[in-house]
């Protein structure tokens, strides 16, 4: 399982599109459980940050790809992990070159 957070305006994305879209592979519960949190989060409070427990990896990869969508990012299989890749990377990098100037 995982806790996904988004702001309240990209959930009411991803459940609109999960309802327009009419998707096969959508995991049970996951646009209610999107529901019961926008329920309890005001409208006028677009930018709020929500989390939803998503069950598996197949709802994680699904959110990340309508979220890409409607940001007009790239999305793909496995995107998330060459995400999380390259986050990893560069975290790496950045540590290292902070290593080297601690012992300079």
């Amino acid at each position: 399982m995982a806790l996904m957070t988004l702001t309240r305006r990209e959930w009411v994305a991803v459940v609109n599109e999960l309802d327009a879209a009419g998707y096969d592979n959508v995991p049970p519960g996951l646009s209610e459980r999107i529901r019961t949190v926008l329920a309890s989060t005001p409208a006028a409070w677009p930018d709020q940050a929500c989390m939803v427990e998503l069950t598996d990896q197949v709802a994680v990869e699904l959110v990340h790809a309508i979220v890409g969508r409607c940001n007009e990012q790239p999305t793909g299989p496995g995107f998330v992990w060459q995400e999380e890749s390259s986050i990893a990377e560069a975290e790496r990098i950045i540590r290292n070159h902070q290593d080297q100037r601690l012992s300079d």
